[in-house]
């Protein structure tokens, strides 16, 4: 196989490039060409591969042993029509041919699932549906390097599988994965996988903190060969939902086909405070059994940053507080004033203890942070309340804007995970972990920055109070 290196626009050459890191990800707008790219990188990935092969055996006096490589998609039309004939034509261009008597590649089609383009020169592509049926029969390979294209629309056991059988010798230079897709919601394995390393993101490419995970980011404009008309058609089509325009244009990771709960939008609202204010810190709590979490917020400027959360996973109220000490040594902070709002529920005593949480909490911190208060409410603001402050604060027609710390990655998570549903609740499912961050904040949001319902001959108040 040839192993010539494929060029096409910028950042592509970094994957091309980059033979260590085990995951690979393009997450991108339409039309961005991912199905062309997929294919070069997987060309050239398994080229390297059964080239280094070859060269071991070779050494060995062994004849050579023909590797497999995976393609793979969500339906057996688009296996069959893009992928498979996106790679029969790079093979062309690369001087392949299926002439007879000596073609150089052939290509064996096994039912509705499964298509083996066999290349003469020693190696072997399965193009293979990730229905989940389908997924599931991968038992038994094993591939030097694979590649999923609209990956969100595979099933859902389709990573564990592909990570399970990209394996082999150590020779091989670039035994590596590549998932590649627009993102399809937050609801989907490859939303939750790949968004939380987007918080990393710098420029063009997100990598994981292990360093296991390369991003590349890319919009619909990057393509070169993308029409202005293209681009103002899906505008236009698209402009009724914003976070339609964010997913399939800008390849953002965001709520679509689900009510977003928030309008935060990592490009414009992830900030970093760079100074001391000296000013308060003002701390939201959300208490859920078994997950306890709280949100630091600090004004400047006229505006709002989310500094710091809890950053392991904390169980009881207890854990938090302890969290809390660690961030913020009292010999440090002692002399700040900490006012403390959350959850009401933070009152209620259960039947397995006769304190509440707001008594831990003061009985933990007070010591500690003797200007600390807790004013946090006895009834909770409503959703629709909590909601429509928060998104004020990121629209970016208001006057104040409210900004969060890349390193709050719970929080980051939450805001961009929530989902509202038909009723206008936040949706709480079994599993859920993801909502209590942005729980936390809501809580101190609605006391800082509040929407005051005019009531005339009376005292504004605050509206949405249950």
């Amino acid at each position: 196989m040839s192993v010539i290196t494929p060029s096409i626009w910028p950042g592509q050459e970094v994957l091309f490039a980059d033979n260590k890191t085990p995951e690979h990800a393009v997450v991108s707008g339409n039309n961005w060409g991912k199905t062309v790219f997929g294919t070069r990188w997987s060309h050239l990935k398994a080229s390297l591969n059964q080239a280094a092969h070859n060269e071991y055996l070779k050494k060995r006096k062994k004849e050579p042993v023909p590797l497999y490589s995976l393609v793979g998609a969500h339906k057996w039309d688009i296996l069959k029509n893009n992928n498979l004939g996106y790679y029969i034509t790079w093979l062309q261009e690369l001087g392949y041919t299926q002439s007879k008597p000596f073609p150089d590649f052939k290509v064996n089609t096994s039912g509705d699932m499964s298509i083996t383009l066999f290349c003469l020169s020693g190696h072997k592509i399965l193009f293979r549906t990730l229905e989940k049926s389908a997924a599931q029969t991968l038992e038994g390979f094993s591939f030097c390097c694979s590649w999923v294209d609209e990956a969100a629309r595979t099933a859902e056991v389709t990573p564990i599988q592909i990570t399970r059988r990209t394996r082999g010798p150590a020779h091989l230079p670039a035994i590596q994965r590549l998932y590649t897709g627009t993102p399809e919601g937050m609801k989907n394995w490859f939303a939750q996988k790949f968004a939380p390393v987007q918080e990393f993101r710098d420029g063009r490419f997100s990598k994981s903190e292990d360093g296991k995970i390369l991003i590349l980011h890319g919009r619909t404009e990057d393509n070169p060969y993308t029409s202005q008309d293209y681009l103002d058609s899906m505008r236009d089509q698209l402009s009724f939902d914003k976070n339609l325009i964010r997913a399939y244009l800008y390849g953002e990771f965001c709520p679509i086909f689900e009510f977003s709960g928030y309008d935060f939008n990592r490009q414009e609202h992830i900030r970093e405070l760079k100074v001391d204010t000296r000013g308060p810190l003002y701390v939201g709590w959300d208490f859920n059994v078994g997950l306890v979490s709280w949100q630091v917020v600090r004004e400047y400027e006229g505006n709002y940053y989310v500094t710091q959360e809890n950053k392991q996973k904390a169980r009881t109220t207890y854990e938090a507080c302890q969290s809390f000490l660690n961030q913020f040594p009292p010999h440090i902070y002692k002399d700040r004033e900490i006012i403390v709002y959350g959850d009401s529920s933070g009152y209620s005593r259960n039947t397995a203890s006769y304190t509440t949480d707001y008594d831990i909490i003061k009985s933990q911190l007070k010591r500690e942070y003797p200007f600390m208060k807790i004013l946090a409410r006895r009834s909770n603001p409503t959703v629709g309340m909590r909601l429509a402050v928060m998104n004020r604060l990121f629209s970016e027609d208001y006057h104040q804007t409210l900004y969060v710390s890349a390193k709050n990655t719970k929080l980051v998570e939450s805001l961009t995970q929530t989902t509202i549903d038909a009723k206008g609740n936040i949706e709480k499912p079994a599993s859920d972990t993801w909502t209590h961050p942005a729980d936390a904040l809501g809580y101190v949001m609605v006391e800082l920055a509040p929407i005051i319902k005019p009531n005339v001959g009376a005292v504004n108040i605050p509206i949405g109070v249950n």
